[in-house]
């Protein structure tokens, strides 16, 4: 049958793991590979950006449901059959007619059936449709958008900043502006005039911030963890780009506008006098250019205290006191189920390296936990030697 246990004993590798763990073998297809004790027969290798159900990291190697009986470790062997599980994620393609409000009310239906067929383990327990985009993106969300507002915030100390010197270059150029005004110019092209430049300005540092980014996020790329090999590499594609020319414009306008209509409503009679330019500094312009002011101090006040706070948090998790002696400690992970070893064999395992451990020149003491503290696990209880009750195990 094709669903009996170890009925297909094949596996598809990815293309990261074909090229970091074999070196690109043109031949590796058909070849067998030993996992966890059972030989594998390759199968294929997936596209080189194909990280499956993952948003970062994706597996090594994907294998039939067939197979978890004999090779996931005791604890997981029945998870196929344990409807209290809850570690899967169902990826479905919807036909051409169908809506995701159907979907929804098609799988809630077979939740339905579920829970009254198996009330112990599925009653109370729903389903719920969404976009694998969404799916995949959810923990980023959060983070994106902490990161989107601190950009925003550094946006806005600059554009502040920039409408400051705007207004002082405006006010430098009163006399200019007097003397266009009284040879026949309009105050509507005077003002086009310091729009166009500001709004020039605004899109040759976007087009700069492009470019930063684009080799920026390439040099960022290159130092990113062996884990992260398989996934997709991120780029910058026309949404950005189109984004990145949109915010160009509107704060080259936002921010170029005062000082447009500032310059723009300027006094030809006053603004030729000498005396009358040294005095118009102190009109209603300075309030204008210390509100800027006053709001580049609060936002770049903002993200500095947030940076203490966050750096602040980070020392005082450093000084918590677990409870225990942390320094001089040696931690090693080690799943004897995926290799075979029965529970039984498993304590004795435990036992002998835990022996041959304790007898090694330099250790003092040696214990084995199924729960590292601040592992972030909630488990109950305590298996001691001859004990029989579930929870961490410690030896």
């Amino acid at each position: 049958m094709d669903d009996a246990p170890g009925a297909h004993p094949v596996t598809v590798m990815s293309y990261a793991t074909w090229q970091s763990r074999f070196g690109g073998e043109p031949d590796i297809v058909g070849k067998a590979l030993r996992v966890n004790g059972i030989v594998l027969t390759v199968m294929g290798v997936a596209p080189p950006k194909f990280i499956g159900v993952d948003a970062i990291f994706g597996p090594n190697l994907w294998l039939p449901a067939s197979m978890a009986e004999r090779l996931l470790p005791g604890e997981m062997q029945n998870v196929f059959g344990n409807h209290s599980k809850t570690d899967f994620l169902g990826v479905g393609r919807l036909k051409p007619a169908i809506g995701r409000a159907q979907a929804q009310a098609n799988i809630a239906t077979i939740a339905s059936s579920l829970a009254r067929e198996y009330p112990e383990t599925n009653e109370g327990h729903t389903t719920v449709v969404r976009p694998i985009g969404d799916a995949l993106s959810a923990p980023f969300v959060f983070g994106g958008a902490m990161l989107m507002g601190a950009v925003g915030m550094v946006l806005l100390i600059v554009c502040s900043n920039v409408a400051n010197l705007l207004l002082a270059r405006s006010a430098a150029r009163r006399q200019e502006v007097a003397v266009r005004l009284a040879i026949g110019a309009s105050r509507a092209r005077l003002m086009r005039q310091f729009l166009t430049e500001s709004v020039v300005l605004g899109l040759m540092s976007g087009v700069a911030g492009f470019a930063i980014g684009y080799f920026g996020l390439r040099a960022l790329w290159s130092f990113r963890p062996a884990e992260v090999g398989q996934s997709d590499e991120p780029h910058l594609n026309a949404s950005v780009f189109l984004f990145t020319l949109a915010i160009s414009l509107l704060t080259g306008f936002i921010f170029g506008i005062i000082p447009a209509l500032r310059a723009a409503r300027a006094s030809v009679v006053e603004s030729l006098k000498e005396e009358s330019h040294t005095v118009g500094r102190h009109g209603k312009r300075v309030t204008v250019a210390n509100t800027l002011l006053v709001g580049q101090v609060a936002f770049s006040f903002l993200p500095l205290v947030t940076a203490a706070l966050v750096l602040r948090s980070i020392g005082w998790a450093y000084n918590v006191d677990p409870g225990f002696q942390t320094k001089h400690l040696a931690v090693f992970l080690t799943t004897p189920g995926q290799a075979g070893y029965t529970k039984e064999r498993t304590k004795s395992l435990y036992k002998e390296v835990r022996d041959r451990v304790v007898e090694m020149p330099g250790v003092a003491s040696v214990s084995w936990a199924s729960n590292l503290p601040l592992w972030g696990q909630i488990e109950s209880g305590e298996d001691h030697d001859g004990a029989e009750h579930g929870g961490p195990r410690l030896l």
